[in-house]
Parts: structure tokens; C-alpha cells; sequence
């Protein structure tokens, strides 16, 4: 009879063990973004989270490339309502350290990376996640987690390189209009 209410006291802890750790299981992508920045000024790179669920704790290794740029700072993104600590020798290899007793949940930037920009024009730097590691809040689980790299560019944005758009193509028609009108006038005095 003890052994029976002891197993029906057990079950209701085991269920919603089992259920979180099948929902740390659904695992999420950490990514660095892709951006333009200008030499000699600074840049903010996004570290992303996309389904994160309930995420408690982060340790992230990102790598960069030391002769380009030099990092500055991390401080909290739009979904990260606890802490980072950031650490790196110089040597282009930077630690995170992410906490948030709430759990980090959603689509959006965990943390934000401010860098200095030292390399030239023309300059690419691979912003790689090396490795991540996450910890379901709740189930004190292991959560999968995939990563995906950015870069940062340095130089002229591609966008300024392209044709001339809508405006600068009614000028150039509002131009040959008014020619083409004064010709006319000529002609018919």
C-alpha cells in the first residue's frame, strides 16, 4: 500500500520531467549577422537566436578575424533580459557567457557585439559561431543547438554601386521633354 502511494506521488514529478526535457529537446539556430561597416569607425554585429525556447543558459565561442577588427563590447539584445560576459585575449576567439533566469525565448538578437574597425576597404571578416552550447532553464537540460555565420565587409555598401533608380530617371526624361519642347517652339516660329 506505501509503495503504491509513493509511485502515484512519482508520477505527476516524472511526467513533467519528461515533458521538459522533450521541449529542451526541439533544440533552435544561434547565427551572427551579415553587415557593412565603414574603416576606421565601429560596428555592431547581432548574435541571433531563431525558436528559441525557454533557454536558461548560453556558452558561445564566436571567432573573427583580429587584423580587421577588434572587439569592444557585448551587451544584451532584444530577447536576453539576464546577463553577458564576454572574454577574448586578442587573439580573434571570443567567449559568452549568457545567462537569463526567466528563459530566453523567441526570434531575435540575444546579445549585441560592438567592434572597432581596423581593416581596409575591401576587407571581409568571417564572424563564426565555433561552437554554442544551451541549457533548458526549467528542465536543467541540454537543448540542440545548430549555428550559422555572418561576416562583416568593410567598405562602400553594394547598394550605392547600383544603377540609378526611379528619380534620377525622371529627371533625365523631365530633361529630354523640355528640349524636345523648346525644339518644337523653334521650329514652329
Amino acid at each position: 500500500m506505501y509503495q503504491e502511494k509513493t509511485t502515484l506521488r512519482l508520477v505527476p514529478v516524472l511526467v513533467f520531467m519528461l515533458v521538459g526535457i522533450v521541449a529542451a529537446a526541439q533544440g533552435f539556430t544561434i547565427s551572427t549577422a551579415s553587415v557593412t561597416a565603414t574603416a576606421g569607425g565601429s560596428v555592431q554585429v547581432p548574435v541571433n537566436a531563431d525558436g528559441a525556447q525557454n533557454v536558461g543558459s548560453l556558452d558561445i565561442a564566436i571567432q573573427y578575424d583580429p587584423a580587421a577588427l577588434e572587439f569592444v563590447s557585448a551587451k544584451n539584445g532584444e530577447l536576453l533580459k539576464g546577463m553577458v560576459s564576454s572574454s577574448t585575449d586578442g587573439t580573434g576567439v571570443l567567449a559568452l557567457a549568457i545567462i537569463d533566469s526567466k528563459g530566453i525565448s523567441g526570434t531575435g538578437s540575444i546579445v549585441m557585439l560592438t567592434f572597432t574597425v581596423k581593416g581596409k576597404d575591401g576587407t571581409v571578416s568571417p564572424v563564426t559561431v565555433k561552437s554554442a552550447r544551451a541549457g533548458d532553464v526549467s528542465a536543467l537540460a541540454d537543448i540542440p543547438v545548430t549555428v550559422s555565420s555572418g561576416s562583416v565587409t568593410i567598405g562602400q555598401v553594394s547598394a550605392e554601386k547600383k544603377t540609378p533608380g526611379f528619380a534620377p530617371a525622371l529627371a533625365i526624361t523631365a530633361f529630354a521633354l523640355v528640349l524636345m519642347v523648346r525644339r518644337v517652339i523653334r521650329k514652329n516660329r
